[in-house]
């Protein structure tokens, strides 16, 4: 499967922090390294610099002042700035996106291929980091917008020539609401650098690993850890930070950033790493868990319910204090029934690795597809 003769542009929504749809863009670039990439605007967020160093061109939102509330207000602004980028010269577009990026404007000879992470959580009634719906301001501004944006959401969900996803949880929201199929390839996580090489010694902690806002539901998670006093580490960032800090009690620690291998021998040494989001769309945290053999207990909700099972961990069924720490107690009672090498083995099928040769021979077959019809 050769690319080296396609002019390939690869086009995302944002580069504004690293997280589960950045890990995409930077496997894409591994398998089309000579790709353009074009984004809508990018941060001066640290994890994204060499994101941003790959960028060929962003829209007339980058001169636009980077202001968190203000930003909120930039969102109408995002399909004029899609459709403003001319890719006429490219013979494969990919676009990565969970808002507008499927919208850019291609022409019938050219393909192009949709990685959609997810419909837009705040259209359509998930809970998402977009707090700014929920004030007054926001009410007010953006109620009447998001009509018309749901209707420009759809006739942009039916530009790509093929969606890919990365779940059958986001398989059947993109059937619901955009009426069409869609390929998973589930995202790519490097299992390898996560896998035990020797016998780890597991030491007396829980363990969570999450942005901190509210749609995360960490605030459960320090809530029950505070009655059931078993020692617990929380690895993040965000804006519920000092709120979650002021509530924990002394058994509970937290950390705002940890390197790549602190981050690998937390999550080897942890008991289980509780994952309390509800209606992910995938969940890389808790095949990353596994992936350091470390069981999970997680919501049974969204993605993660595709991913952990009886052999990787245990579910609760709601959102709540009582709830998370009947499952922290059964977890307890049969932790020694958890296999490393079963944890290690479940993750695989998610490695970097096979998400790379799952987008070549997609983007390839449908390629030859379109090289057919255009012949015809």
């Amino acid at each position: 499967m050769d690319f080296s003769h396609q002019r390939i542009a690869i086009v995302h929504d944002t580069f504004y922090q690293y997280g589960g749809a950045e890990r995409v863009v930077d496997a894409l670039c591994e398998v089309f390294p000579s790709a353009d990439v074009f984004v809508s605007r990018f941060s001066n967020n640290p994890s994204v610099k060499h994101l941003v160093s790959k960028v060929t061109k962003t829209t007339f939102l980058q001169h636009l002042p980077w202001v968190p509330l203000i930003n909120k207000l930039y969102v109408p602004l995002l399909p004029l700035a899609f459709e403003s980028l001319d890719l006429r010269s490219y013979d494969i577009v990919i676009s990565s996106t969970a808002h507008f990026a499927k919208g850019v404007l291609t022409n019938s000879d050219q393909l192009h291929v949709c990685y959609c992470h997810t419909p837009p959580r705040f259209l359509y009634g998930y809970s998402s980091e977009t707090s700014f719906r929920s004030t007054k301001i926001g009410t007010f501004f953006l109620s009447g917008i998001d009509h018309k944006l749901r209707e420009y959401d759809f006739v942009a969900s039916q530009r790509p020539d093929i969606i890919i996803t990365n779940s059958q949880t986001t398989q059947k929201r993109i059937n619901k609401f955009y009426k069409r199929d869609a390929h998973v390839i589930y995202p790519p996580i490097n299992t390898m650098r996560l896998n035990p090489t020797s016998t780890v010694i597991k030491h007396d902690y829980f363990l969570v690993v999450s942005r901190l806002v509210s749609y995360k539901n960490v605030k459960t998670v320090i809530s029950a850890f505070n009655q059931n006093k078993q020692k617990l580490i929380v690895v993040g960032e965000g804006n519920q930070a000092a709120e979650l800090k002021n509530l924990a009690e002394s058994n509970i620690t937290f950390t705002s950033f940890v390197s790549d291998t602190e981050l690998v021998n937390l999550y080897q040494k942890a008991r289980a790493v509780i994952f309390a989001t509800a209606d992910e769309d995938f969940g890389i945290v808790p095949v990353e868990s596994m992936a350091a053999g470390t069981p999970v207990i997680a919501l049974k909700s969204g993605g993660v319910t595709e991913t952990v099972d009886e052999q990787t961990g245990i579910f609760y069924d709601k959102n709540t204090v009582e709830h998370l720490n009947t499952a922290v107690s059964s977890f307890i009672a049969n932790e020694h029934t958890f296999k490393t090498e079963a944890l290690v083995t479940s993750a695989q099928k998610y490695s970097k690795e096979a998400f790379i040769e799952n987008i070549k021979q997609t983007v390839y077959k449908k390629l030859q597809t379109i090289t057919s019809e255009i012949l015809e």
